[in-house]
């Protein structure tokens, strides 16, 4: 009796273990069929958590050479991860390497729909480079999202300022303006807008709010020099243009503003 309940769950544990390997090579199988039928299926590596908080820690200490190499290696082994390629696009763009900082925000678009927090940055890449017309595109889909965005309403009025759609661009201020009324920023490009629709005192007044809330803006002070200039108020002009030096000796647009007043004469 005893050899027969012996042979019984011998006989159990022999079925259990072909069962279990019958389940194993079954397992085998389906996948390797499935590799089979699916031969151009991405694989994905995802980057490990440490090679992320080395990335991290590169940028946070100005490494960007070690961050570099890094972000290209991760973004090999990880083609479709959008989220490496807005880390590597935003510490181009903060070298001011903004052609290939553009190249990776567009990418990043590509994989992931796109948001203020992209389409804003890029459109300002652009504008720097003088692209407006592809920065308008980026502005105009960032309102597509955020119709009401006081900031894409402003940089898409500037924007079309400076390529010279004064018309277009007002409408894009207004709002803006409806938006944000104490803006300063905003107040400084409606100034900006109507300066090229030659209403220059209405413009000065844009200005002088501007410079009433943040008077230490150098911008404003260039913008309101320059308006001056157009009226031939010299003397005015001369006064925000130094300003405009003494709140901003080493900025974008000092050389520029040097030879203004050499060419006004003191």
């Amino acid at each position: 009796m005893n050899n027969k309940r012996h042979f019984k769950r011998n006989l159990i544990i022999v079925m259990f273990i072909m069962l279990s390997i019958i389940g194993i090579l079954i397992t085998i199988s389906f996948h390797l069929a499935q590799t089979k039928s699916c031969n151009s299926c991405p694989i994905v590596f995802k980057p490990k958590s440490e090679d992320l908080s080395k990335i991290d820690n590169y940028l946070n200490k100005g490494y960007y050479e070690l961050a570099e190499e890094k972000l290209k290696q991760a973004i090999k082994d990880n083609p479709n991860d959008a989220d490496l390629y807005f880390k590597y696009a935003t510490m181009l763009e903060y070298q001011k390497r903004y052609n290939d900082a553009a190249k990776y925000y567009e990418k990043y678009i590509t994989l992931k729909p796109p948001t203020l927090d992209i389409l804003i940055p890029l459109s300002l890449i652009y504008d720097k480079q003088k692209q407006y017309k592809q920065a308008q595109k980026h502005l105009k889909d960032a309102l597509k999202i955020a119709p009401n965005s006081d900031v894409a309403n402003n940089n898409l009025c500037w924007v079309l300022s400076e390529d010279k759609q004064y018309n277009e661009a007002l409408p894009y201020c207004q709002k803006a303006l409806k938006i944000s009324p104490g803006s300063s920023y905003i107040i400084d490009s409606m100034g900006y807008v109507l300066v090229g629709l030659n209403k220059i005192d209405e413009a000065i007044d844009y200005y002088n709010q501007a410079i009433s809330i943040d008077p230490d803006i150098a911008e404003y002070h260039r913008h309101l020099g320059d308006a001056y200039l157009l009226k031939k108020e010299n003397k005015k002009a001369l006064q925000h243009y130094k300003k405009a030096l003494e709140l901003e000796p080493n900025g974008e647009y000092v050389e520029e503003v040097k030879q203004k007043i050499k060419t006004i004469g003191e």
